[in-house]
Order: structure tokens, then sequence, then C-alpha cells
């Protein structure tokens, strides 16, 4: 029950702040469920963007180990999919070409 409260009050938040941007004039009452809306926004992100640093080299080590392996891999998927592209270019270039030479033929 509690999420489906939270979603409606983000809802409700969220079109208090599409009105207030769009320079619609909020009773008090919305000024004060808007702010409360920012201030659950805020605490949210900080939540989020609350990391634990590494404490040690060793475990920066091993982050920036770990960071690599996701890079390696990221970098092969990304040269795989450069290749693909290149081979889809070319057959629809071929695609194309034959496509023109048919239509001419016909007309």
């Amino acid at each position: 029950m509690a999420k489906g409260m939270q979603t409606r009050q983000g809802l409700v938040g969220q079109e208090l702040h599409n009105r207030m941007t769009r320079g619609e004039t909020l009773t008090d009452a919305e000024r004060t469920a808007l702010q409360a809306w920012y201030g659950a926004q805020d605490a949210l992100e900080s939540t989020l963007l609350q990391v634990a640093p590494p404490t040690t080299p060793d475990a920066l080590r091993a982050d920036v180990d770990a960071a690599l392996v996701r890079l390696k891999k990221m970098t092969q998927d990304l040269q795989r999919l450069s290749k693909e592209n290149a081979t889809l270019r070319s057959e629809n270039a071929m695609l194309t070409r034959r496509l023109a030479q048919t239509t001419q033929g016909v007309a």
C-alpha cells in the first residue's frame, strides 16, 4: 500500500512541478506539497548517489581491474556491432542497386 501511495504522491509532485515550471500559480497547500516532494526527491537522489569509496589500495586495484574487464567487454561488443553494421550496410547497398536495376528493367 505504501508503494502505491508513493506512486500517487510522485505523480502529484510531478504534476505540481510541471504546473509550477509552466508559470501556473499554485495554492499555499500545493506549494507546501511541492516542497515536500522536492525534499523527498533530494533524499532519494542522495541515497542513490552514496557509494562508499574503497578504503584500501587493494580495493582500489580490484575496482580498477573490474572496470577494465567491463571496458574490454564493451569494446569487443562495439567492435562486433561495428562489423555487423558494415556488413548490413554493404548488403543494403547491394539490394538497393539490385532493386534499382529491377525497376529500370520494368519501366
